[in-house]
């Protein structure tokens, strides 16, 4: 099976990347992949994450009766937009190399048999589904003009601010991010022969850790920012 035919299946048939990875675990065009995506989807909508950042920053000065000038601060210039999207791939490749190497611990921690070379190839290819989910939500980011666009549960609820506490825990339940699990599950049970019921265990608990940590430091970031 090619390597480039299983970025279409790890959609709908991840068993069989597994198994192509099994057998070939070679993980640079799926990193690509990755790395392509996510630089898009941060470069197109680089101007919106900044006015964003900026509404923030001019929140808090209002808050401490400060004076700087957000103009000179968050200026968008073509360096500072390919800068941007450079940062929003390499995030997502940082991200599969940490999950791929948790992941392959844990499955040796629990009597698995993983090579970190399969884990993390075969890793790369589910993190091809939420970065081709960026890319989606990319024409309504644009249309809007504006980065809060939701595929999430968050969606049900337009009032609460997507970067609130709140907001990033419903946020956490993306359907890309979903089926990266669902996808992520089968292939690790594949890759480690530890079963369906222990993988799937495994993945959504690293996952539900994640989301407490993103909404603890959520906390914390409004409790600095007011």
């Amino acid at each position: 099976m090619g390597r480039l035919s299983n970025i279409g299946l790890i959609f709908y048939r991840p068993s069989a990347v597994a198994a192509s990875v099994n057998e070939k675990p070679a993980w640079l065009v799926p990193v690509i992949v990755v790395l392509i995506l996510g630089f898009v989807a941060v470069y197109a909508s680089y101007q919106y994450n900044v006015e964003y950042q900026k509404q923030v920053f001019e929140k808090m000065q209002r808050d401490r009766g400060t004076s700087l000038d957000p103009e000179s601060l968050f200026k968008v210039t073509p360096a500072k937009r390919v800068y941007g999207g450079a940062i929003g791939g390499l995030s997502m490749v940082l991200a599969v190399l940490v999950g791929a190497a948790i992941l392959h611990g844990l499955a040796l921690v629990v009597g698995g048999k993983s090579i970190f070379r399969k884990v993390f190839c075969f890793y790369a290819y589910a993190w091809i589904i939420p970065a081709a989910g960026g890319l989606a939500k990319l024409p309504l980011v644009l249309a809007k003009k504006n980065i809060d666009v939701r595929s999430s549960l968050a969606a049900l609820t337009p009032g609460v601010a997507f970067d609130s506490p709140l907001g990033v825990m419903l946020n956490s339940a993306d359907l890309f991010y979903i089926w990266m699990l669902v996808v992520t599950a089968v292939g690790y049970s594949i890759l480690t022969g530890l079963g369906t019921k222990k993988s799937t265990a495994i993945v959504i608990g690293l996952y539900i850790l994640f989301v407490v940590f993103s909404v603890s430091m959520t906390v914390v970031r409004s409790k600095v920012t007011g």
